[in-house]
């Protein structure tokens, strides 16, 4: 897979607790909203939107990468998305359940 060098993250828009992320990867930029903040070493997106790439294009391998560059970025533990209801699909109208990543160990060298 890759490392957290071949991930970046790019704040475009800030208002209160919401922000507006540009995530580029090795396998394209995607977008995610959300509202943001920090709760006892766990960064928490709620109400997180992503848009911006096929689905499934990072696959778990990515998605745990831009988790790990997430929670470096911002100096956590841990970090919990909490999904917005959707709006297309076939769960469309319904809440998904939280993503949970853990921090990565300290003694694994990602990057």
């Amino acid at each position: 897979m890759w490392g957290l060098d071949d991930v970046s993250i790019e704040i475009c828009f800030v208002d209160r607790d919401v922000m507006l992320v540009a995530i580029a990867t090795p396998v394209g930029t995607f977008e995610l909203i959300g509202e943001v903040r920090i709760r006892a070493g766990l960064l928490v997106i709620a109400n997180a939107h992503i848009q911006g790439l096929e689905p499934g294009a990072l696959g778990r391998q990515g998605l745990n990468t831009v988790a790990r560059k997430m929670m470096v970025e911002a100096d956590v533990q841990g970090l919990v998305v909490e999904g917005g209801t959707r709006t297309t699909g076939r769960t469309r109208g319904r809440r998904q359940r939280p993503f949970r990543f853990p921090h990565p160990s300290s003694s694994r060298d990602d990057g």
